[in-house]
């Protein structure tokens, strides 16, 4: 399989996504910032989603808005956590990087029944900050 990869501006898929439901243009998340420096090297969190397709684009992009609705939903907390500490959860904060789409295509020499798969896969990596009751 020959692979391809794209990267993908965090920022404006969350744009795409609020203006897509009604929100202005210009509205923002309080709890997400945008960062490009932060990067598949270097992230506290890092959500890994993939999808198989047959090339039609809609499939890769609603696996990448169900991966964006974990962050504005504010539902990516740390399995590490215990129920002490999560009651004493008060906010989170993201800060994300690009998203970086990897598609896996057939080559000419795959089975003809990979012919008409594709696999995509997608990272985000996030760094969080979790604010706790004091």
């Amino acid at each position: 399989m020959k692979k391809t990869s794209t990267t993908i501006n965090t920022q404006e898929r969350i744009t795409k996504i609020l203006v897509d439901n009604g929100y202005p243009k210009d509205a923002k998340i309080g709890h997400i910032d945008y960062d490009p420096t932060v990067t598949l090297d270097n992230y506290d969190e890092r959500i890994v989603d993939s999808v198989e397709h047959n090339g039609d684009y809609i499939l890769v992009a609603n696996k990448i808005d169900k991966a964006l609705n974990k962050l504005i939903n504010a539902k990516l907390i740390s399995k590490g956590f215990t129920e002490e500490e999560r009651v004493d959860l008060k906010d989170i904060k993201y800060t994300v990087g690009d998203i970086t789409l990897v598609n896996e295509l057939p080559e000419a020499s795959d089975p003809y029944w990979k012919h008409n798969k594709i696999t995509a896969t997608i990272y985000l990596p996030v760094k969080v900050e979790y604010i706790f009751n004091t």
